[in-house]
């Protein structure tokens, strides 16, 4: 049963942080929010950015009170889970600030795939909606750095091939970063 409530919670956490960040994500990126996806994004997030924007101002154009409330709400997860799977350990603070850090990290790359993943599959069935319009919004200042490298060979784009790879090894190396950091704080 109690595998069942972790479940549970982490699902209801994970999805207001991917919230959040998508929030942060797609100002960042400055994805127009007149689009479903933009709608759907802040109808469920300003009942927590409103309040918390007017002591957390924006910083160099950013939205950092979005970020933050990522943060915050990888770190409830994080701090709950923890209390129902081991307890409170001597250094449980440390290591509720290192996961929700790595689930920061790790919920970036993985909204940032889906949205690669969601434009080329619209691509290949020549699909669009306002939802791939913003996935190519949001996915654009990630791709451009592989597009500059890669030329595409008879009109095929294998730049979202190489993002996907290195978005990998991304992935990689925030697992083995969060499991190097735990391991120096448990010894």
């Amino acid at each position: 049963m109690l595998q069942f409530f972790s479940y549970i919670i982490d699902a209801v956490f994970n999805f207001l942080t991917v919230l959040f960040l998508l929030r942060f994500i797609m100002q960042w990126a400055r994805v127009p929010f007149q689009n479903p996806a933009g709608a759907f994004v802040i109808a469920l997030t300003n009942w927590a950015v409103k309040p918390v924007r007017r002591f957390v101002p924006a910083f160099f154009g950013l939205d950092i009170t979005s970020l933050l409330l990522a943060w915050i709400s990888a770190l409830l997860l994080a701090v709950i889970l923890f209390a129902m799977d081991v307890g409170f350990t001597p250094l449980w603070w440390a290591q509720a600030l290192i996961v929700s850090f790595f689930t920061l990290l790790t919920l970036t790359v993985w909204i940032i795939i889906i949205a690669v993943l969601i434009m080329c599959i619209a691509s290949i069935f020549g699909a669009y909606s306002p939802v791939v319009g913003a996935c190519q919004a949001l996915s654009a200042p990630f791709l451009r750095p592989f597009r500059r490298i890669i030329p595409s060979v008879s009109g095929f784009d294998l730049s979202p091939i190489a993002l996907m790879f290195a978005l990998s090894a991304v992935r990689f190396l925030i697992g083995w970063g969060q499991i190097s950091l735990l391991a120096l704080i448990v010894a």
